[in-house]
């Protein structure tokens, strides 16, 4: 990484903004002069947490003008909460982790610094085009903008009991429809159910969007009670009804339930691989496969940086976030966490390679890399949408057994009702 002390001096004044939203017009430095200090909200927990504090003590020590704060805000909803509540008191960190339907919030608010002036100067080593594909345009504007960089990055993958698949005599299943017929075998021949889902949501999105529903809305007319996606769901409903599938339910996540062998298979995030391997402890012999679907979601944060700091503050955030995407950060970061590369190069390295030849999780999940799609929208209200409006429906219809099209059509009211608010 090139240290700003050897940074060539430049000075780049900025104009960008993207209608209510703005980068704030400010300087673009490339050198400093003096100390700096910078606060960097998160909301990563357990092992992930310390391996982030690792990286950030490793960045400190690395140079000597600045010093980076990194301060666990609890989870990502308060993570959301407190960045709200700071944004409107004038009082936001230097940069912190975003999804991007909470960022566009952010943008639209006007917090958020545009980076594309950083990224188009040479003394920075940010590479916007070497990170995945799937990743880049949940981060870019209308515009062209660049408004965060992708960080700590997942997808979900199919993590399997081997012992009790062999126990029912069924292969891992790589399609939805082999899903239901292999949870139904095994739980006729175990008792316990086949398949659960960590999340609702994220399951929603997924079988619409390879139900052939690949946009959410146009125009505002939403088509979330698609009758591909009715009849999807109705057969879900019936295998829990009949109970060979499970939700999380007051469980939240999969992995404790997964380990305790009360579920044969679960799909939840690559990055739960280091719950489900503590839970697990040895018991019984699991192994991870790729998602039974053509397209998968790709999902996690961003890292954003706001326009409220000073252009020397922004500067060594441009700077650190160089640090943290570095091949050798990277790797550092996904080997232990779970989390995928956010770049290609990191996913290519030689190292990350090594890696998963002998990791099950980074195997699968980087095996369906070129099928990861942006499967939730960013809009105006989407997050809403997404996180509550389809979360509940969800339960509604596979814990509290609604009927299927009445709720679907319910949840395609209140979606077109909050894009009417929101946009």
């Amino acid at each position: 990484m090139k240290k700003l002390l050897a940074m060539i001096s430049a000075l780049i004044i900025v104009l960008a903004g993207c209608g209510n939203a703005s980068s704030s017009n400010t300087d673009v430095l490339t050198e400093l002069t003096e100390p700096v200090e910078i606060e960097f909200w998160h909301a990563m927990t357990g092992t992930s947490e310390e391996v982030l504090n690792q990286l950030v003590d490793g960045y400190n020590e690395s140079q000597d003008l600045v010093t980076v704060t990194a301060v666990n805000q609890g989870s990502y909803g308060d993570l959301d909460t407190k960045i709200k509540s700071a944004g409107n008191a004038g009082s936001l960190p230097t940069l912190a982790q975003g999804y991007p339907n909470t960022i566009y919030e952010y943008i639209q608010s006007g917090w958020v610094t545009d980076l594309n002036p950083y990224l188009d100067v040479n003394a920075f080593d940010i590479d916007i085009d070497n990170f995945i594909p799937a990743y880049v345009e949940e981060v870019k504007g209308a515009d062209g903008e660049t408004w965060a960089i992708p960080f700590n990055k997942s997808t979900e993958v199919l993590f399997y009991n081997q012992d009790m698949l062999d126990e029912a005599g069924v292969e891992v299943p790589t399609t939805i429809e082999e899903v239901l017929e292999a949870s139904k075998t095994i739980y006729e021949k175990t008792g316990k159910p086949g398949i659960g889902f960590d999340s609702l949501s994220n399951l929603y999105a997924t079988l619409l969007y390879n139900s052939g529903v690949t946009t959410w809305q146009t125009d505002g007319e939403f088509n979330l009670n698609d009758e591909a996606i009715v009849s999807t769901i109705t057969d879900l409903q019936a295998a829990i009804d009949a109970g060979y599938i499970r939700t999380a339910g007051e469980d939240q996540y999969m992995s404790g339930p997964f380990a305790n062998q009360d579920v044969a298979m679960y799909i939840g995030s690559s990055a739960g691989a280091q719950y489900v391997e503590s839970g697990v402890n040895g018991a019984f012999e699991w192994s991870v496969a790729s998602y039974p679907a053509e397209s998968v979601i790709q999902q996690g944060t961003s890292i954003a940086v706001f326009n409220t700091a000073s252009a020397e503050q922004q500067a060594a955030a441009i700077d650190f976030l160089e640090y943290l995407t570095s091949d050798e950060s990277m790797n550092t970061w996904t080997q232990a966490t779970g989390y995928l590369p956010a770049t290609t190069s990191a996913l290519e390295s030689d190292d990350y390679q090594a890696f998963m030849a002998k990791d099950a999780t980074a195997t699968a999940a980087a095996n369906q890399v070129e099928n990861m799609e942006l499967l939730i929208p960013v809009f105006g209200g989407s997050n809403e949408i997404n996180s509550v409006n389809i979360t509940d429906t969800m339960k509604s219809i596979l814990e509290g057994d609604e009927d299927v099209q009445t709720a679907l059509d319910d949840l395609n009211q209140e979606a077109t009702d909050i894009y009417a608010r929101n946009n």
